[in-house]
């Protein structure tokens, strides 16, 4: 199975978490904006979670950073790990437009 398939079935049985949004993009003679999440996902969580974040125009920058403490997990469970991908609405195909 290729990864674009395997993001595609994963994508199934995901779990779409509140957006984020900001006011507008920011200019030259504003202050940074910065919104914080934060939340726990526990043993049998969907494989995939969207954060949903609405970038207005006129963004220059963002920048992603979480703390992650990877817990131990329960004998004959899988081990679990935490990426973060952003993609854009042309979609998440893999060296594709999103």
């Amino acid at each position: 199975m290729g990864r674009r398939a395997l993001f595609v079935t994963g994508a199934a049985a995901a779990l779409t978490l509140g957006s984020v949004t900001f006011a507008q993009g920011a200019d030259d003679t504003q202050d940074a904006e910065t919104r914080t999440v934060r939340g726990t996902l526990p043993p049998g969580s969907p494989d995939f979670v969207y954060l949903p974040v609405e970038v207005p125009s006129g963004v220059r920058e963002i920048k992603v950073s979480y703390t992650y403490e990877k817990p131990s997990v329960p004998a004959g469970t899988p081990g679990n790990a935490l990426d973060i991908g952003i993609f854009d609405q042309h979609g998440t195909e893999l060296g594709g437009r999103g």
